[in-house]
């Protein structure tokens, strides 16, 4: 009987620690989002039409290096961190999940992303 509550005991405690993993992950990602959308929302709209591109991959490093303490923190752990650079790199795996995040809560980084659009369909 003891054996069986400390199996799952134990399994309760690894699920517990699994998904606080996740929500910190997740936590990291929308804090670095907030801070890209707040330094996109400053930006006025004279300026995004002549440098878009430049101005909005300002505001996503200002993000990271704005967060870079907590984003070492969160990606100390060995596999966390070899799971992201098998892929991209830390900060290339960071920058895609901001984005996705970006599109659907900043209404200032949908600007600058149909402005994109519309100027590459200009150019075309």
């Amino acid at each position: 009987m003891y054996k069986v509550c400390y199996i799952f005991l134990g399994f309760f405690l690894w699920a517990v620690t699994l998904q606080a993993q996740k929500e910190n992950q997740n936590t990291i990602e929308q804090q670095v989002a907030d801070t890209a959308c707040v330094c996109l929302s400053m930006i006025d709209t004279n300026t995004i039409k002549t440098a878009l591109t430049g101005l909005k991959m300002q505001c996503l490093s200002k993000a990271i290096v704005k967060n870079q303490e907590a984003i070492n923190k969160n990606f100390e752990t060995e596999k966390r961190r070899e799971e992201d650079l098998d892929k991209l790199g830390i900060r290339g795996s960071i920058l895609i999940k901001v984005q996705n995040i970006l599109t659907n809560s900043c209404p200032n980084y949908a600007f600058f992303e149909e402005k994109t659009q519309v100027q590459r369909q200009t150019r075309h």
